[in-house]
């Protein structure tokens, strides 16, 4: 998965997390991969064990049709995912972490994941709901149905 004797950096004295803006220290200070190798600094925490739930109830709940689209454009996550927070080429999908206080490189794959064909089955699952509207009845998103449609046909290729 990654080298954990590649360098790495310290949480310096002023450091705060970009995402929750915490203090880093070295009890929770983490580094993250993207595929493409990109790295970053981030508190290490419980993201990859809250995020897939997190995002199941966001879509289940949602009153927003706007938000309703943009979660179901990208699909459920498999890895940690989160493009103000992870910035890098691949909107913000992380592929590996490092954590300092253990020194080790962990997988970003999110507890609870669906991956494979029991993601997609999922992922088809949710288009079948239409977004909430403001009206309270159904409302398109024709578009960014076709979207999610050619985003499944890539995933099952």
């Amino acid at each position: 998965m990654g080298d954990a004797s590649l360098p790495h950096g310290t949480p310096g004295d002023s450091s705060e997390c970009q995402v929750c803006m915490d203090d880093l220290s070295a009890a929770n200070y983490a580094e993250y991969r993207t595929s493409a190798g990109e790295l970053g600094k981030e508190k290490g925490g419980g993201r990859c064990e809250s995020q897939f739930h997190d995002y199941k109830r966001m879509v289940e709940n949602s009153k927003c049709a706007a938000e309703f689209r943009r979660l179901l454009h990208k699909g459920p996550p498999v890895t940690l995912r989160d493009a103000k927070a992870f910035p890098g080429p691949n909107d913000g999908e992380v592929h590996s972490l490092w954590y300092m206080k253990d020194g080790a490189v962990h997988s970003a794959k999110l507890k609870g994941a669906l991956e494979g064909a029991a993601r997609l089955q999922y992922w088809e699952q949710l288009r079948k709901f239409q977004p909430p509207s403001k009206e309270g009845g159904k409302e398109g998103g024709e578009e960014e149905e076709e979207e999610a449609t050619k985003e499944i046909e890539k995933e099952e290729k």
